[in-house]
C-alpha cells in the first residue's frame, strides 16, 4: 500500500495524518491538519509534542503519555488541549503507532487526530449541568430543612397528595402514613379548615393561587403557625395539578411579634413608646378609639430627676424610671395608655365614658403614689412628680393642642413649686402669652439700655470693713418703673435669653469698674453669678476675658457665683474645665444659695469653691429650729475645714449680724449693710464708708468688690 494510499485511508476515520522522527519531533502534517485546526503545521514541524501551547489540564494523563512516547509505546485516544493565537481552546484526540526499522531501531511515530472540540465540550457541558443539578438539588434540600419549608403536589386525576420530607417533619407524622387532603386538613383549627377546604375547591375550579399563614397543631401537639401556599397546573381550562409549598413560620411569627413589641415599647420601662403615644392620641381625634371619644391626658415629670441622675449616677435614674413605670401601671386599668415620651417625661391617655369623675382626684393619685422613697444601694430616694393634666377634647381640637395644654398645666405644677398637679385652664394660655411677652420686651430693653446692674455691699461679718458688691439684674421698665429678677424669672428659663443677661451685665459692670478704677475708688471685688446656659456655651470663657482685655480688668478683681443645682445639673468634663479656667485665671469662685438642694461634700470637691453663700431661707426666718441650727453649724465647720469663707445672705437685723458673727460666718450681705444701688450711687456710698472707717466704725482696708449676675439674681 503507497504513502498516499495508506493516508486516504488514514484521514477516511480521523481528520489528519501526522509522523514524528526518532526524537519525537513532528516531521510531517497531512494536508488536512491546517485545514481543520486553522494552525499552520510549519509552525509546528520540529518541535516535541511538549513544547506545543498545549494546556495541561490533568497532570497525571499528560505523564503517562510523556512516558508512552519515550518508552516507544504505541497509545490510543489520548486527548489535549491547545490554545490558539485567537485565544480560542481546541481538543484533540490522537492515537500513534511506534515505527521500527528492519533492525529493530525506533524510526518515530505515525498517528492519526481528529478534533474533538465540539463532542469534547458537549459533554463538558452535560457535566457542568449535572454538576448544577446535583447541586441546586442539595441546596433544596438544605433550604427545606433551614427554612422548615416543604413541597407538596396533589393529582386531581387520581386523589393522591404527596409531600416532601420537610411537611411530614411539621405535621409531626412519619413517611408510612397515607396522606389525603382530609387527613391534612384535620390539623387547622375547624373554622380555618373549612375556609381552606373551600378556597382549595375555588382552586381547583376558577384557577389562581393563594397564601394563607394560619394557625397548626401537629400529631404530637405542638402549636405552630404555618404558611400554605398553592396554584395549579391546567391543561385545557382543566386543574391536573395543585402544588405549593408549606412552610413553619413559629419562629418568624415570634420574631416579628418580638420585633414589633419593641418598635412599640420603651426599652428600660416596658411602657409604651412615644410612636405608640402619639398614634394612639391621633386615633381620638380620627374617630378611630371607639368608646365615647372622652379621655383625660395627664403628662408627668420627676421632679429633680436630673439631680438623681447626676448625684447617684444613672443606674439610680434607671431604677427610679422602672419604679415610676411600676407605680402608674397600678394606678390605671388595662384600657389606659402608659408610655414614656423621653427623659423623665411620662404620659398617661385614659377614654373616659363622661366627665362625671374627678381628674385632679386622678392626679392627686398619681403624686401620691411617688411620695415613696426608692432604695438604691442602701441609699433612700425621695421622689416627687409635678403633673399636667388636660381634657380631650375639650381642651384640644387636635393632638398638638391637647399636648400644648397638657404642657401648659404642668408647667403651672413646675412653676408653683412641683410635686403637684394642675388641670389645664383657660388661664393658662395667657400665661403663656404674657411669658413671651416678657420675653421679647425683655430682649427689646436689653437692646434700648435699659437692662442693668445694681450693686450690693458684702462685708466682713466681724469687722463690718466693707469687702465688695453683688452686682444685681434690674429692668427699667417705661410703664412699671424699676422691676427686680422676680418680675422677669422666666427670663432665666430661656437659655438664649439668659446668655444675653449675662453678656449686658458683664459689659456693663465692666464699664462700671473701669470708671471707678480711674477715678481712684477702692470698691474691691466683683463676681457674676452663672446659670447653666452660660456654663454650656463653648464661647463664654473666651467672652469673659475678652471683657477683661477691652477694659484693662485684672480677672482677680471679678468672681463668680454658681448655684449648686448649676453643679449637679452637668458635671460634664467641659463645664468644669471652663470653671476651673476661671479660677486659675484669678476668678473667685462662689457657690450661691448653698442648703437649698443637693449639693454634698463631693460638689464641693468637684470645682475650685472659694465662697459658699448660704440661702436667705435660712438667715431670714425669726426663729431658727434646732435642725436649721445644726445644718448652719455644720455647714461653717465644713467650710473652716475645707478653707473656704462662709456668707449669710439676708442680714437686716444687728442681733441677726451678731448671732451670725458668733456662730462664725465670715461675710454678709443684706439691707443692714446697704441696699442695692444703682452705679452712679456707688461713689457716695464709698465715700461714706470711708467717712466711717475714719471715724473707727468701720474698716475698708484690702477691700474686695464681688460682681454677681447670674439666673438667680438676686434681689
Amino acid at each position: 500500500m503507497d504513502q498516499r494510499l495508506l493516508e486516504d485511508f488514514a484521514e477516511i476515520a480521523s481528520d489528519w495524518f501526522w509522523e514524528m522522527d526518532e526524537n519525537l519531533r513532528f516531521s510531517y502534517f497531512s494536508d488536512r491538519f491546517e485545514g481543520t485546526t486553522g494552525l499552520n503545521p510549519a509552525l509546528l514541524l520540529g518541535k516535541r509534542r511538549d513544547e506545543l501551547d498545549t494546556v495541561r489540564d490533568n497532570f497525571s494523563d499528560w505523564k503517562g503519555h510523556l512516558d508512552d512516547l519515550a518508552a516507544h509505546r504505541p497509545f490510543k485516544d489520548f486527548t489535549y488541549r491547545i490554545t490558539l493565537q485567537s485565544g480560542e481552546s481546541r481538543w484533540m484526540r490522537t492515537s500513534g503507532q511506534p515505527q521500527f526499522d528492519s533492525d529493530g531501531r525506533f524510526r518515530g511515530y505515525r498517528g492519526v487526530a481528529t478534533d474533538v472540540t465540539r463532542a469534547h465540550t458537549t459533554s463538558l457541558e452535560l457535566e457542568r449541568q449535572n454538576r448544577e443539578l446535583r447541586v441546586k438539588e442539595a441546596t433544596l434540600e438544605q433550604v427545606e430543612r433551614m427554612a422548615s419549608i416543604g413541597a407538596w403536589e396533589f393529582d386531581t386525576a387520581t386523589r393522591q397528595l404527596r409531600w416532601s420530607d420537610e411537611i411530614y417533619k411539621i405535621y409531626e407524622i412519619s413517611r408510612d402514613i397515607p396522606v389525603d387532603p382530609e387527613m391534612a386538613l384535620r390539623s387547622f383549627p375547624e373554622k380555618e379548615a373549612t375556609v381552606m377546604r373551600g378556597k382549595l375547591i375555588d382552586l381547583i375550579k376558577n384557577g389562581g393561587r393563594f397564601d394563607e399563614v394560619l394557625p397548626f397543631t401537629g400529631a404530637i401537639g405542638t402549636k405552630r403557625w404555618v404558611r400554605w401556599i398553592s396554584e395549579t397546573d391546567r391543561v385545557d381550562g382543566r386543574a391536573t395539578r395543585v402544588f405549593g409549598i408549606f412552610q413553619d413560620v413559629t419562629q418568624e411569627r415570634e420574631r416579628a411579634s418580638v420585633i414589633k413589641r419593641l418598635a412599640q415599647t420603651d426599652a428600660l420601662t416596658g411602657l409604651a413608646n412615644r410612636a405608640v403615644f402619639q398614634d394612639v392620641l391621633k386615633s381620638f381625634y380620627r374617630g378611630s378609639s371607639g368608646g365615647s371619644g372622652f379621655f383625660t391626658l395627664f403628662l408627668i415629670d420627676i421632679d429633680h430627676f436630673k439631680q438623681v441622675n447626676d448625684f447617684y449616677g444613672h443606674d439610680a435614674g434607671d431604677k427610679v424610671l422602672r419604679f415610676a413605670a411600676r407605680q402608674l401601671a397600678v394606678i390605671f386599668t388595662e384600657d389606659a395608655v402608659i408610655a414614656r415620651l423621653g427623659g423623665d417625661e411620662l404620659a398617661v391617655i385614659q377614654p373616659v365614658a363622661d366627665r362625671s369623675g374627678d381628674v385632679l382626684a386622678w392626679g392627686e393619685k398619681i403624686r401620691a403614689a411617688f411620695d415613696v422613697p426608692v432604695n438604691f444601694r442602701g441609699d433612700s430616694i425621695d421622689l416627687s412628680v409635678s403633673v399636667g393634666i388636660a381634657l380631650g377634647p375639650e381642651h384640644g381640637s387636635s393632638e398638638q393642642e391637647i399636648m400644648r395644654s397638657a404642657d401648659l398645666a404642668l408647667y403651672r405644677s413646675k412653676r408653683l413649686g412641683r410635686d403637684r398637679c394642675t388641670l389645664f385652664e383657660a388661664g393658662l394660655t395667657q400665661e403663656l402669652n404674657e411669658r413671651s411677652k416678657i420675653l421679647n420686651d425683655f430682649r427689646a430693653a436689653a437692646s434700648r439700655n435699659r437692662i442693668m446692674p445694681h450693686y450690693q455691699p458684702i462685708v466682713d461679718l466681724e469687722t463690718r470693713r466693707h469687702l465688695g458688691f453683688e452686682a444685681l439684674t434690674r429692668w427699667d421698665h417705661p410703664q412699671r418703673g424699676m422691676l427686680l429678677p422676680g418680675a422677669f424669672a422666666c427670663v432665666f428659663e430661656d437659655t438664649k435669653t439668659a446668655r444675653l443677661v449675662t453678656r449686658v451685665m458683664m459689659t456693663s459692670v465692666a464699664e462700671h469698674v473701669s470708671t471707678w478704677l480711674e477715678n481712684g475708688l477702692e470698691i474691691g471685688r466683683i463676681s457674676l453669678n452663672l446659670c447653666l446656659a452660660d456654663l454650656r456655651d463653648d464661647s463664654f470663657v473666651d467672652t469673659f476675658f475678652s471683657m477683661l482685655d477691652r477694659y484693662a480688668l485684672p480677672a482677680d478683681r471679678f468672681g463668680v457665683e454658681i448655684t449648686e443645682n448649676v453643679i449637679l445639673g452637668d458635671r460634664e468634663e467641659a463645664v468644669v474645665e471652663r470653671i476651673n479656667m476661671l479660677s486659675q485665671a484669678g476668678v473667685e469662685i462662689a457657690l450661691d444659695d448653698f442648703g437649698t438642694g443637693f449639693a454634698s461634700i463631693t460638689q464641693l470637691q468637684i470645682l475650685p469653691v472659694d465662697i459658699v453663700k448660704i440661702d436667705r431661707r435660712f438667715v431670714c426666718k425669726p426663729d431658727l429650729s434646732a435642725q436649721d441650727l445644726a445644718v448652719l453649724k455644720s455647714i461653717i465647720e465644713l467650710g473652716n475645714a475645707l478653707s473656704y469663707s462662709t456668707v449669710a445672705e439676708g442680714v437686716e437685723t444687728e442681733d441677726k449680724c451678731r448671732f451670725l458673727a458668733l456662730m462664725g460666718f465670715h461675710r454678709a450681705q443684706g439691707h443692714l449693710f446697704g441696699r442695692p444701688m444703682p452705679h452712679d450711687g456707688v461713689p457716695a456710698y464709698m465715700l461714706a464708708n470711708l467717712a466711717a472707717s475714719a471715724r473707727g466704725d468701720s474698716g475698708s482696708d484690702g477691700a474686695e468688690l464681688s460682681l454677681a449676675a447670674s439666673g438667680g439674681q438676686g434681689a
